[in-house]
């Protein structure tokens, strides 16, 4: 493809969508079925962003800040601003769908148009009900629940954040492809602070309790917003990257050394074959080709807010109840349908995400095996070849870990310890999370701790969790909401917006949000 040149959607024959598998043992044999996801995107979000190139970045940002004035962050006034600067009155309207009313009914002259087209394309995704006016959810969803896993989560939701930190992400990065769409601008990686917050922000949103409810359904929109960022990168970004990128990897801490340039992303015609590897072996052309920010991968970072976090809980020794555990998947599964991951034309179909979490193992297995790539153990020239396997995930792991050590050592000052020594903890606990093969995977060592330091390691989140136990359930979605709020609002002041980015350069601006003006994100950014 030329290098500029537009994409084009992918044909997809709504007749022939297959229904997805049923019940655990189809899942666990679903290597077909995930070849098959693997071409596609989301048809509606995809062709959206195709005929409607002329939305502006900052357009995109002031309409979705507009839209939902969730509590958190003080976004009632930050939603006043932006509704000022789309032309709407300062009054915040009574809900979300009357919000998107009111940009259908401003003039229609050609700076609005594409606002016009935007709110009418929201609107017609949520479907909202003719006698109610609210967005419609599957008729299988359970809103008990729903807010029974989102409960359930708030209790854990410190303990979770550590699972999310050290488990979830380093092995979704361990997923060659899925990485080196996080390094499409070649320089990603050097703000994983940025990038960690817009990830809780999403999980909070998603799991805060009655998400999914009016007046403003921030759930609903968050879906939106995550359907069109990611057609963005398919359509506008990935096309445009037509040469390979490369970057440097750097990890100066203890023993860890080397600062070689490696590929990040292998250019998008080599992406659409399927580059780079899987567990070392080069993968065959595809077909259908593959695209970037697939169905299949989209389902895998599901996975990982909802099941590995479960599981992760689980190895801390601070774990759900069987009943809480399925309520939390059931929420992420209600989710995922939102956010696009159904067959074409049919979105009550849940069919293509897993009904338990039990499939979801079986699938989980199945993509680990697939997609994920690099070393299974700490044998051989083992940091080597993860380096060289999967680059992306490596630099996002290097850069994640330093930034989380950092990170300790800063808010944990009165800790006398350096960040060599937080770099320690992480590492302990990515290990403990993940296990040998996952660490091996993005090349993290084992930590140097003895019994003592690990036995209080180990016993932190379970003592946090017992003392927990003991608060009423609404305090714990209160504190931990205004922890997690309080965490992002430092840096960027607002609710972070996930837009449509158009190049690059964009995708990079969405990362860094505001930080060229906000002291306190310049600060971490520095330490």
């Amino acid at each position: 493809m030329p290098r500029g040149a537009p994409a084009t959607a992918i044909p997809y024959d709504v007749a022939r969508a297959p229904t997805g598998p049923q019940g655990e043992a189809e899942w666990g044999a679903c290597d077909a079925f995930l070849r098959e996801l693997s071409g596609h995107g989301v048809p509606n979000a995809d062709t959206f962003v195709m005929h409607h190139r002329t939305l502006k970045y900052g357009d995109v940002h002031r309409f979705f800040g507009a839209l939902a004035p969730d509590p958190m962050l003080g976004a009632h006034d930050s939603a006043r601003l932006q509704r000022k600067a789309l032309g709407l009155p300062d009054q915040l309207p009574a809900t979300l769908p009357i919000a998107l009313r009111e940009i259908v009914a401003l003039p229609s002259d050609h700076a609005s148009r594409p606002l016009h087209q935007l709110a009418e394309y929201i609107q017609r995704e949520l479907r909202l009900c003719g006698q109610c006016d609210a967005p419609l959810l599957p008729p299988w969803a359970d809103r008990s629940r729903i807010l029974q896993g989102q409960r359930a989560f708030m209790t854990r939701l410190l303990p979770s954040v550590l699972v999310l930190v050290c488990k979830s992400l380093p092995e979704a990065y361990s997923a060659a492809r899925p990485a080196s769409v996080l390094n499409l601008s070649g320089e990603l990686a050097a703000l994983p602070y940025h990038r960690l917050l817009g990830t809780l922000q999403l999980l909070v949103t998603v799991s805060t309790p009655h998400s999914f409810e009016g007046p403003w359904y921030p759930a609903f929109v968050a879906a939106q917003e995550m359907q069109l960022l990611h057609a963005g990168v398919r359509m506008n970004v990935a096309p445009r990257l037509a040469d390979a990128k490369h970057g440097r990897i750097e990890r100066d801490a203890d023993e860890w050394t080397g600062r070689d340039d490696y590929p990040l992303w292998g250019g998008y015609d080599a992406f659409q074959r399927g580059w780079p590897v899987t567990n070392g072996t080069p993968e065959s052309a595809c077909d259908p080709p593959q695209v970037v920010v697939s169905q299949t991968d989209m389902l895998a970072t599901i996975i990982a807010f909802s099941l590995l976090v479960v599981d992760g809980l689980e190895t801390l020794g601070v774990p759900m109840r069987d009943d809480d555990a399925e309520a939390f998947w059931h929420l992420w599964r209600v989710f995922a349908v939102l956010k696009g991951l159904h067959p074409p034309g049919r979105p009550d179909d849940g069919s293509w995400v897993p009904a338990t979490l039990a499939e979801a193992r079986a699938f989980w297995k199945v993509y680990r095996r697939q997609y994920l790539a690099g070393p299974t153990a700490w044998s051989g020239d083992w940091e080597r070849e993860a380096r060289e396997q999967n680059p992306a995930g490596y630099a996002l792991t290097s850069a994640h870990l330093r930034m989380l050590a950092k990170l300790l050592r800063a808010e944990l000052r009165l800790v006398p310890i350096g960040e060599a020594q937080w770099l320690h903890v992480v590492r302990y606990y990515l290990v403990r999370l993940c296990g040998e093969e996952g660490a091996a995977r993005v090349g993290v060592p084992r930590a140097p701790y003895k019994w003592l330091i690990r036995t209080l390691l180990e016993t932190v989140p379970r003592w946090w969790a017992r003392t927990w136990d003991r608060v009423d359930v609404e305090v714990h979605v209160a504190t931990s909401r205004r922890v997690l709020t309080a965490l992002i609002g430092q840096v960027y002041g607002e609710r972070v917006v996930f837009p449509i980015p158009q190049t690059a350069d964009e995708l990079k601006a969405f990362v860094e949000q505001s930080s060229r003006t906000r002291p306190v994100a310049k600060a971490l950014e520095r330490l």
